[in-house]
C-alpha cells in the first residue's frame, strides 16, 4: 500500500494550486491598478472613466470568484 505522507502530498498540491490562484489573483488587481493610469489617455474624459474601469473589472472579477467559489463548496 502506499506510505504515511501519501495523503500530506495531496494536502501540499491543494495548498499549492490555491496559493497560485490567490498569487495570480492578487497579481491581476495590481496590475490593472498600476497600468490603468499609465495608459495615455484617448480624450479629456477619459481620465474620469479610468475609475469606472477599475471598479468594472472588480466587480466582474468578484463575481466569477463567487460563482466559482460556490461549486467548490457544493454539498456532495
Amino acid at each position: 500500500m502506499g506510505s504515511a505522507d501519501e495523503p500530506y502530498e495531496m494536502h501540499r498540491l491543494a495548498f499549492g494550486v490555491i496559493a497560485m490562484t490567490v498569487l495570480l489573483a492578487i497579481l491581476d488587481a495590481t496590475i490593472v491598478t498600476i497600468a490603468l493610469p499609465a495608459a495615455p489617455p484617448t480624450s479629456a474624459s477619459a481620465r474620469h472613466s479610468q475609475q469606472w474601469i477599475v471598479t468594472a473589472h472588480t466587480l466582474t472579477f468578484g463575481g466569477f470568484l463567487l460563482l466559482g467559489g460556490g461549486t467548490w463548496c457544493r454539498p456532495s
